[in-house]
């Protein structure tokens, strides 16, 4: 008896070792990177947790490809993500849904390789494959890029510096390149090929060699002379709120936890910037003055800004911004030359990146009662910015990513190329109540400024508040989920670009068009097959697998 395509009365060991690799893979990818079991995660995984899943897809058929593909997708994204559920058991399942979707089209591409190259060669195919579609996911408003496999090389330093030339991408290659060798290196002794798995065995690691000693070299940011050299002290601040109140009382308790602790570290040092976090400023400030009647709300904004005003340093705090019927999630920055008069007129950056459905949902013309849904529930939608925004403090360039922007390369990239010398991230993760959650944000803060060689400042509500030096290590940081800061001095240098800074994506753009010849060869191949068996000859020959 039959129930779909699964022959259920014959299930056997077969079965019960995909499920295994399946399963293995979905571990070793989880504890890979920050975890409910490792905290900073194991970075060494990550250069085993895509064998099992290439064995797997060798092994099983095209019928059932994609239903493994949904089910590594479930449990590994349910191990890497499960804190989503404390925001929202909805917004779990979305997520769930849509990584199943990119996952059936990853085990999809990573078996037709295999079906149109007959050799276990073709495995060495799989991790340009593997790179593109960790790249294509990430783009367009539906882009995410939690749980990419090169973030997971955060605290590796041997291996770190080469995002300054090739970003993540180069990272997840070099993960995906060892697991395609260790199952080259499977069949190739199954099929009795010894001397070949040797001599590639050989190969691979005297190159892996190599990239380790170069690493070490270049994991000295660029140098500069003392004069071209410029330092400031920045101050980032954690207040530890709890984001589900939402009534005048916590915004007070916030803003004043927020202003003890900055007037607490002005005492001890002298301080060029002060960052608060993401909207920890809830009241609009500029609509407020303008139109505002609340005068409890007023007055907290009437204490910033004479807090503001009183001080010689920058102040950067998170807030919401509108323009006429417009709301945006937004940083505004009270500089030192728009003190004083100027107070109430703060320079503003805008979020260009929204977190898709819970901020941003844009077919809401094409999908009206879905928008409806999510503006009569926990959703906050906002209006997107399109500024890449620079700010100048004592002639030194800086850019405000907000939340989750941090996450994106080319959007990171774009400050610095604009002019900023270091960037400061403004976050609340303090929703998701996991220092899990929190971590695996930070792992990707600190190749945005690995890539393009510059500091970077954090300021979150709850963790990880840090400043993170140019080589990716973390000069200092706050303890999560308590009210603190921290004070650094950090060294710019804007002369010089790193080879990511320039060029970009350049390194998933290449794994793209060797996707694309890989694909057009195979299907010319597959049709020389095929006129072969026809009766017409095929200079290729015949392989075996």
């Amino acid at each position: 008896m039959h129930f779909g395509i699964f022959p259920w009365n014959k299930i056997n060991k077969s079965f019960f070792l995909n499920f295994f690799l399946c399963i293995l893979s979905s571990f070793l990818f989880c504890f890979s990177h920050p975890s409910f079991v490792f905290k900073d995660g194991l970075w060494f995984l990550a250069f085993f947790s895509v064998f099992p899943v290439f064995l797997l897809v060798n092994r099983v058929s095209v019928k059932t490809v994609c239903l493994w593909g949904v089910f590594y997708s479930l449990v590994s994204y349910s191990l890497y993500g499960f804190w989503l559920v404390n925001y929202s058991i909805a917004a779990f399942i979305s997520l769930m849904l849509l990584y199943c979707i990119w996952e059936v089209f990853l085990f999809l591409a990573l078996k037709y390789v295999l079906i149109f190259f007959k050799s276990p060669n073709s495995f060495f195919m799989l991790p340009f494959v593997f790179v593109s579609w960790e790249y294509l996911r990430s783009l367009g408003w539906l882009g995410f890029s939690y749980g990419d496999l090169g973030y997971s090389q955060w605290n590796n330093f041997f291996m770190l510096p080469f995002a300054s030339i090739g970003g993540v991408w180069i990272l997840t290659f070099f993960c995906a390149f060892f697991s395609s060798f260790l199952s080259f290196v499977f069949y190739s002794l199954k099929l009795k090929s010894k001397n070949n798995a040797v001599l590639v065995s050989v190969f691979v690691l005297g190159v892996f060699s190599c990239i380790f000693s170069l690493g070490k070299v270049l994991s000295s940011p660029l140098d500069c002379n003392e004069e071209e050299c410029k330092s400031l002290t920045v101050c980032a601040v954690q207040n530890n709120t709890d984001s589900s109140k939402y009534e005048v009382e916590f915004y007070r308790r916030d803003v004043s936890s927020l202003l003890s602790l900055s007037e607490k570290a002005l005492e001890d040092s002298d301080i060029d910037i002060i960052v608060w976090p993401e909207t920890s400023v809830v009241p609009p400030v500029e609509w407020n003055l303008k139109h505002g009647t609340d005068s409890d709300r007023l007055n907290l904004i009437n204490e910033v800004l004479n807090f503001a005003g009183k001080i010689d340093s920058c102040l950067v705090l998170g807030n919401q911004s509108k323009e006429d019927d417009a709301d945006y999630n937004a940083a505004l920055v009270f500089n030192s030359d728009s003190l004083g008069n100027k107070k109430e007129n703060p320079l503003i950056y805008r979020k260009i990146h929204l977190v898709p459905f819970t901020e941003y949902f844009a077919w809401k013309n094409i999908f009206p009662h879905i928008y409806k849904i999510l503006l009569n529930g926990d959703s906050r939608l906002w209006e997107k910015g399109s500024e890449f925004s620079v700010f100048r403090v004592n002639d030194v360039g800086f850019s405000t990513p907000i939340c989750f922007e941090d996450t994106f390369g080319s959007l990171c990239r774009t400050y610095v190329n604009n002019g900023a010398d270091f960037l400061i991230n403004l976050s609340n993760d303090s929703w998701a109540k996991s220092n899990t959650a929190q971590n695996q944000h930070l792992s990707m803060a600190v190749f945005r400024a690995v890539e393009n060689e510059c500091p970077l400042v954090r300021s979150t509500a709850s963790g990880v508040t840090c400043v993170i030096g140019a080589n990716g290590k973390i000069l200092k940081q706050c303890e999560s989920f308590s009210e603190s800061y921290v004070v650094e001095k950090i060294k710019i240098n804007g002369n010089k670009k790193t080879f990511y800074t320039r060029f970009g994506n350049w390194f998933a753009f290449f794994c793209v068009f060797v996707c694309v010849i890989i694909f057009i060869y195979g299907v010319f191949f597959r049709l020389l097959e095929n006129k072969s068996k026809n009766g017409v000859e095929c200079s290729y020959g015949k392989r075996k697998w």
